[in-house]
């Protein structure tokens, strides 16, 4: 993303999508190539080299010599600003060298997010980050999440070599016959294809208009507090000496360094399963052949053992006895209700009207708050349980008027779209009945 307004700046390049192709010989031929990449508004790896000519600086994803992890994000975050203050207006962050073995791997989400927030707090006018576009190739983004991450946290365009070796055939094991262009020709129009679509239905989904938006609408769990700080995102359950520590990504470098050398054996681990060690005791609860009590002890145990959700990790902290406050005088209200509690939102038209009548009288009962979804109310419940009803209004905004609007107490903005019961959340027209076009003053039948 060079400053066209700057004398000698060469033109920017506009992709329809961040994704490359070309990048390694395996793949096929370039020219190739090169008419994929034509279909899909891209370009090839290649020609963005030749284009930004002069202007390109390679930055290996690996370690040199005896660098920990750490020192080697710290070492590129200092060529980065370095490359792009002299001029650079592409920087490509490639892991050639670790794959090869020659040095230790550095997580491409790592380095992008490093380098991203190092250029654009530098001290300089205009920013250095916008300055430069920002290019990952590597072996190590292995699926949409990983795209999406990558771009989110920084990049521009991506380079995915082994999704695509992987789609074409050639990896992990390789191929035994040569492959025709016919076929790399399909395989990869398809895979691009794929991976845009889900680009485009990420962003829909989180209510973002760019897919960059996305950076700031996920979360890690488990990070160290130094390196969650250089993702600049929220971070859970992390501490200094605990989580993914610099220590272990050391240790995860070395161990796949190993296994590209050929000093270790490859392979998948195996993640220790919870519930298929616990679900033949759980039979034997339910046909009286195990007590509970001890089902609940094994459990327990098994938690400790091999935790694998955050609540095998965590567990009530009780006060001193002495200290402890009698059930009875404990205040659990929030405002005029009763419970901290809250009925999640859901549609009338995506339930039956039994369970959609009986939540709302089920909220009155305890005194608690339950959402009705996008699309509107049935006539005779409105205002009815105003005190423990809130309503929703999305942007389709089926149903709403100001009488549906004073119905409730609470009124609930939805921006994105999360559960997908239909594409982008719309009520297939099968399901609009009667009573449902009712609610939401449409018509019969219409999605």
């Amino acid at each position: 993303r060079p400053d066209i307004s700057e004398p000698g700046s060469g033109a920017p390049v506009q992709l329809d999508t961040p994704l490359l192709l070309g990048g390694l010989g395996a793949l096929g031929d370039l020219e190739l190539h090169r008419e994929i990449a034509a279909t899909h508004g891209s370009t090839t790896l290649e020609d963005l080299a030749t284009h930004f000519a002069g202007r390109l600086t390679i930055l290996s994803m690996a370690t040199r010599g005896d660098e920990s992890i750490e020192q080697a994000v710290l070492r590129l975050q200092s060529e980065a600003v370095k490359a792009v203050t002299n001029g650079t207006e592409c920087l490509l962050l490639d892991d050639t060298v670790a794959a090869l073995g020659d040095g230790l791997w550095i997580d491409p989400l790592l380095l992008t997010a490093a380098i991203d927030r190092e250029l654009r707090k530098a001290n300089a006018t205009p920013n250095l980050r916008r300055r430069v576009g920002i290019v990952v190739r590597s072996g190590s983004l292995r699926d949409l999440h990983d795209i999406a991450l990558c771009v989110s946290l920084g990049a521009n365009a991506l380079l995915p070599y082994a999704i695509y070796a992987v789609a074409l055939g050639i990896a992990p094991k390789g191929s035994r016959v040569q492959l025709e262009d016919e076929h790399i020709l399909n395989i990869l129009n398809r895979t691009m294809s794929t991976l845009t679509k889900g680009l485009q239905k990420v962003t829909s989904t989180i209510g973002c208009h760019e897919l960059r938006g996305y950076g700031h609408s996920f979360s890690s769990i488990g990070l160290s507090k130094s390196v969650a700080a250089i993702f600049g995102t929220p971070n859970y359950f992390g501490s200094d000496g605990r989580g993914l520590t610099w220590t272990a990504l050391l240790d995860d470098a070395e161990k796949r360094r190993a296994e590209v050398r050929g000093e270790l054996r490859a392979r998948l681990e195996n993640p220790d399963r919870f519930f298929p060690k616990m679900w033949k005791k759980a039979e034997s609860v339910a046909q009286g052949e195990m007590e509970w009590e001890e089902y609940t002890q094994e459990v327990e145990t098994l938690e400790k053992k091999i935790p694998v959700s955050i609540r095998h990790l965590i567990g009530i902290q009780k006060a001193e006895e002495h200290k402890q406050i009698p059930p009875e005088k404990v205040d659990i209200s929030v405002g005029n209700h009763d419970l901290p509690l809250l009925i999640s939102a859901m549609s009338f038209g995506s339930q039956g009207e039994l369970a959609y009548r009986t939540y709302a009288e089920a909220a009155k009962l305890l005194n608690i708050i339950c959402m009705n979804g996008e699309g509107g109310e049935l006539p005779d419940m409105m205002g009815k349980y105003k005190k423990w009803r809130g309503q929703q209004i999305a942007s389709a905004r089926f149903g709403v008027n100001i009488g549906f609007l004073n119905s409730a107490d609470f009124l609930e903005i939805k921006i994105g779209q999360g559960a997908k019961p239909g594409e982008g959340g719309h009520l297939p027209g099968h399901k609009v009945t009667e009573q449902v076009a009712e609610s939401r003053h449409t018509t019969p039948g219409v999605d």
